[in-house]
């Protein structure tokens, strides 16, 4: 088994969150990965998702929103949700990794846009390359 499921189902299986499902009218149509950055090891290694940024920081690594919930606002109903419950679960802040709003290679849009990201209150810390960035939301007040 990859390492990383192999991870992931240790994650699982130690009862640590892995993310939130979104069921719209009793179908699984999306899915947010939101979990305390600590949990997530392989964040240190990236360029792209690197931070120092101190406390505790939970991390949204990536979307998946079936076809049949696309174009109905989905991704960002995930987003506020994953911000809510970071905050519900003593988070300082969240950060994001969206790639830029006109990137044009799809399968980089499952880590979400910086757009989506900034209208629900995230700010870009940085620019990471020409299509990626980092962005926070500090939330610890909202406990």
């Amino acid at each position: 088994m990859p390492a990383e499921k192999e991870h992931v189902r240790g994650e699982a299986a130690d009862g640590k969150p892995l993310g939130l499902l979104a069921v719209v009218h009793g179908e699984p149509l999306g899915w947010v990965a939101v979990s305390p950055r600590a949990d997530n090891p392989r964040l240190t290694r990236s360029r792209v998702m690197a931070s120092d940024e101190p406390g505790a920081v939970w991390a949204i690594t990536c979307f998946y929103v079936d076809r049949r919930g696309r174009r109905r606002g989905l991704a960002s109903a995930l987003l506020r949700a994953a911000v809510d419950y970071t905050a519900e679960h003593g988070a300082d802040c969240v950060e994001g990794y969206p790639v830029a709003d006109g990137a044009r290679a799809a399968n980089d849009r499952y880590h979400g846009t910086t757009g989506m990201f900034t209208r629900a209150g995230f700010e870009v810390v940085q620019e990471r390359g020409p299509a990626r960035a980092l962005v926070r939301r500090r939330i610890g007040f909202a406990r």
